[in-house]
């Protein structure tokens, strides 16, 4: 096929005698706008992304709790659940501040003690307690001297005559089955007898000469000679458990002068801080240091190295001791008269001690005493009795109860668990804490 015949096929011809798109007999159609190439109208359409047409959208998965969401869960619960079984097992707290008073003692307030084997139903009653303490330093010799020493020890006077107490004066002789005399350097007041029981009491004793003779070891009875020819004689009498020491004749290291004294001195005071320390932790009594009876007793000097020598003291102390309760009653009927019918303790403050009044010997007759310094009365609260008192009450009845307890100036209470509105039936859930009133006031 020829070009011209290509052509013919997609152009009419010119020549035609007939305008294009006109049939004949009908009216002249619009002529159609000349086309080409540059005037088509091309629809724009967007543009599609055919790869997500193509992938389908995947649905979601819902994936269940791991395992480890589900042990926390868990140890949560079993968390919560043990804190409401403490708090639920916690005991209800009351909080008490129990009434006191502060007193400040002069001299001129004295009280009266006696033997619990003479004094009567209602007295102030004490008894003595005994014990024997030593101490000893190193000092520097310069030679030797001629030194004497007598023996002394501890013995338990025995009264197995009467009831009533026996009296002994100063160097009244004790001696031994040997014929060895030891005399007491002060009176001495055997207790009297209870019933049956012999009335007893430590004493000190020193040998009535110089020398180690008398350093005897213990001995099962001590007569007295001055009783002799009496009834008394085979009923009064005395017994030792330890030996006797410190008898002594001959030379013994010699120090400076001054230097032994200055020795001993130091010695003492060691000494008095023992027995303090000793007698303020006397258990199941109460005792003051200043009431104490003590008596020091040189030992003999011994060598200690070449130029050296060791002195030692030793100390026997007889101490009346109070029942506590008994003492904080007789104070508190003195200090304050809305006392009597309640029970009160004595808290020591700045200086509280006590000093004997009277020049009565211990063991024997009235102890008259006055006490100085300053002390607390503190009214005791009866924690068990509360308790039940409490025990099953509602809370709005908390004050009302509380003021039926003349001891208690406050209280406060924490009731548990938080959620309870009253105190729980069983009083052993209630837990009394009694504050200090100083510390209370601070």
């Amino acid at each position: 096929m020829s070009a011209k015949d290509y052509f013919q096929d997609i152009m009419p011809p010119e020549d035609s005698g007939q305008e294009p798109g006109i049939v004949s007999g009908q009216a002249e159609p619009t002529a159609p706008p000349e086309r080409s190439i540059r005037n088509i109208n091309v629809a724009r359409k967007p543009l599609v992304d055919r790869r997500a047409s193509v992938i389908p959208e995947m649905p979601k998965i819902i994936r269940a709790p791991g395992k480890r969401w589900i042990w926390i869960i868990a140890g949560a619960c079993i968390l919560a659940l043990g804190v409401a079984v403490v708090v639920g097992l916690r005991k209800t707290t009351i909080t008490i501040i129990p009434r006191s008073h502060v007193v400040v003692f002069d001299a001129s307030t004295t009280f009266n003690a006696y033997p619990e084997a003479v004094a009567s139903t209602s007295a102030l009653v004490y008894t003595l307690q005994s014990f024997d303490l030593e101490d000893s330093a190193v000092l520097q010799t310069t030679g030797t001297q001629h030194a004497e020493h007598k023996a002394s020890g501890t013995i338990t006077a025995i009264n197995q005559y009467s009831v009533a107490p026996v009296r002994l004066i100063k160097n009244t002789r004790f001696e031994t089955p040997d014929g060895l005399v030891f005399r007491t350097p002060a009176d001495v007041v055997i207790p009297g007898m209870k019933g049956t029981s012999a009335g007893t009491v430590d004493i000190t004793v020193v040998a009535d000469q110089a020398g180690s003779t008398y350093n005897v070891g213990p001995i099962s009875k001590f007569t007295l000679p001055g009783l002799k020819g009496g009834t008394m004689f085979s009923k009064v009498s005395a017994r030792s458990s330890a030996s006797m020491s410190g008898g002594f004749m001959g030379d013994e290291p010699a120090a400076a002068p001054g230097a032994l004294e200055a020795a001993r001195s130091q010695v003492r005071d060691r000494l008095k801080t023992a027995i303090a320390d000793k007698i303020n932790t006397i258990k199941n009594g109460s005792a003051f240091v200043g009431l104490a009876n003590i008596n020091y007793q040189d030992e003999p000097n011994t060598v200690e190295g070449t130029s050296s020598m060791r002195i030692r003291e030793k100390a026997h102390v007889d101490v009346p001791v109070f029942d506590t309760d008994a003492l904080s009653r007789e104070i508190a009927r003195v200090v304050s008269a809305d006392a009597e019918a309640a029970r009160i303790s004595i808290v020591p403050g700045q200086g509280f001690g006590a000093t004997p009044s009277g020049a009565g010997v211990l063991g024997g007759g009235v102890l008259t005493f006055s006490l100085a310094g300053q002390a607390t009365l503190v009214w005791d609260v009866d924690s068990n009795a509360l308790a039940q008192a409490l025990a099953g009450k509602d809370q709005g009845a908390f004050q009302t109860i509380v003021n039926g307890f003349t001891g208690i100036q406050e209280a406060r209470a924490r009731i548990e668990p938080f959620w309870q509105t009253s105190f729980p039936t069983n009083s052993s859930m209630i837990r009394i804490t009694i504050e200090n009133p100083a510390s209370s006031a601070r």
